[in-house]
């Protein structure tokens, strides 16, 4: 499981040294249907953080870490069936520091590094929040007054919002290594002020459950070789059925085509013994 956390802290920090050369287009981008691509982390988001409950699934959207864990991996969602909790791997890339911090130089407590949790990511560089107490655990820190949900698509320019009622969130680590435990990141207080603190609570604390899954849900095209890739695998089964359906037409095709030249010959043969 370490190895596992190690790679994606390898690949959480290498996409965000890319915001250092990457252009102003980098970000979030609305690709409809309520969803979202990170196209920096290389992850889409569902447009609607508290889908738990406007899905019907729970009358508040809070729940249990288990709970929130299983339901993620049952959504079907635009077509994909992929949808999972959002990851934390240690900062030092082997073993969580429990420590309470303000500069995040721990993986507990405000101002966390965002290259390790894809929540914070989203709350502090996607959406540009600012956290309650400043590094040195001064607050209210300049910027906190208010909590922000909206982005600018980096491909039109509009302004593009989440609907984002719930405060808290869990991530997807549990039980590694303190058992009966779980990460979360607060958003913001009851009346809007950013928090963002990163968070080690019980497993059965109720809080939301932000979907997202691996990839872009729109096919990519090479301009070398402009064949669309598939990015998902229910796309490539349906590209699949589309195959398989146009071999049998072809085939089909190929045997009317054999049978009526076989029966045009006979005929022929027919007219020429009784001439």
């Amino acid at each position: 499981m370490k190895k596992q956390f190690l790679g994606k802290a390898i690949t959480l920090i290498a996409a965000s040294s890319m915001l250092v050369s990457l252009s102003s287009q980098a970000g979030l981008i609305d690709r409809g249907n309520g969803m979202i691509y990170d196209d920096v982390l290389d992850v889409t988001w569902l447009q609607d953080a508290d889908y738990a409950k406007t899905s019907g699934f729970d009358a508040d959207g809070l729940i249990n870490w288990n709970t929130a864990s299983s339901w993620a991996s049952s959504v079907v969602y635009g077509g994909f069936d992929d949808w999972r909790l959002p990851s934390i791997v240690p900062i030092d890339g082997s073993e969580y520091d429990f420590d309470f911090s303000f500069d995040g130089t721990t993986d507990r407590g405000f101002n966390g590094n965002t290259n390790f949790n894809e929540m914070l990511y989203m709350y502090a560089v996607n959406l540009e929040n600012i956290s309650y107490f400043d590094t040195s655990g001064a607050g209210m820190q300049p910027g906190s007054a208010s909590f922000n949900n909206s982005f600018t698509d980096a491909e039109t320019g509009e302004l593009v919002s989440f609907g984002l009622d719930t405060i808290s969130f869990w991530t997807s680590v549990a039980n590694d290594p303190i058992f009966n435990a779980a990460w979360a990141v607060n958003f913001r207080t009851t009346t809007n002020i950013s928090t963002g603190e990163s968070q080690l609570l019980n497993l059965n604390a109720e809080l939301g459950a932000w979907l997202l899954r691996d990839g872009d849900v729109v096919a990519i095209v090479d301009p070398v070789d402009p064949v669309p890739q598939v990015s998902s695998p229910g796309t490539l089964g349906l590209f699949s059925v589309v195959l398989c359906g146009l071999a049998f037409g072809r085939q089909r095709l190929s045997n009317m085509t054999k049978k009526g030249l076989e029966k045009g010959l006979e005929k022929g043969k027919n007219i020429l013994k009784n001439s």
